[in-house]
């Protein structure tokens, strides 16, 4: 088992990164790299977690997501392994909210307890309700009793996620939050349905990938890469 950032004795890097090219619309060639937050470069983690401060902040204010939770797991509540089981109670609580709030806006993430290896959810909504609410439905989905809500402007709500998920807190070796576990990926972040920003929908035109092995991994051109640009240069 691999979790809170143990990259001891497993390479999470894709297989691609650093080794296929980018090439530009003026045909010159760079190192593709993959992004991962669980990829060992730091460069993807600062990439990957450097997004998603953006991502939520935008979200929360596109989308008036004003009103903030937590929701802690109980270690009596919990069966097995608690970074795969949180997922459960967290996904009966949504269908429960969206049967009561018909399209209820959300975004939330999956964190690391800052004192232990535990985790815990927070997030952004547009659907008020009384922490006693929250709790008594945490609660009847196996989540447990502890909870908090409050109100908060957007302002507030934006300086909160860029505080939380600040780059270089999660590109130590101990805030990979749990997301590699068993040699897999565990999801970290959740929002409503279709709920997406025009950024992530638009990508610069005329750049295409070489999926080859064109560079080492390390930044040079291997054999065959050398001889594609000076054939292509």
């Amino acid at each position: 088992m691999v979790r809170s950032g143990s990259l001891e004795g497993i390479d999470i890097r894709s297989p691609y990164c650093g080794r296929w090219a980018f090439r530009r619309p003026t045909g010159a060639i760079e190192p593709f790299y993959c992004g991962h937050g669980s990829c060992e470069r730091q460069r993807c983690r600062r990439a990957f977690y450097g997004r998603r401060v953006r991502l939520l902040s935008d979200l929360v204010t596109t989308h008036g997501l004003i009103r903030f939770f937590t929701l802690t797991l109980d270690p009596s509540h919990c069966v097995g392994d608690p970074w795969d089981y949180v997922a459960h109670p967290w996904s009966k609580l949504r269908k429960r909210i969206a049967k009561r709030h018909p399209g209820w806006k959300y975004v939330a993430v999956l964190e690391r307890h800052k004192d232990r290896d535990w985790p815990h959810i927070h997030g952004f909504t547009d659907v008020w309700m009384a922490k006693a609410d929250w709790t008594d439905h945490w609660d009847a989905c196996g989540g447990g009793r502890i909870t908090w809500v409050e109100r908060v402007d957007t302002a507030a709500a934006t300086t909160y996620v860029s505080k939380q998920l600040d780059v270089a807190r999660y590109c130590g070796k101990d805030q990979l939050v749990g997301s590699v576990h068993a040699g897999k990926r565990v999801r970290t972040l959740w929002r409503s349905k279709g709920m997406r920003l025009d950024w992530e929908l638009t990508s610069e035109p005329g750049w295409c990938i070489l999926k080859t092995d064109m560079y080492d991994g390390d930044g040079h051109l291997t054999p065959y890469g050398e001889r594609w640009r000076q054939a292509n240069g």
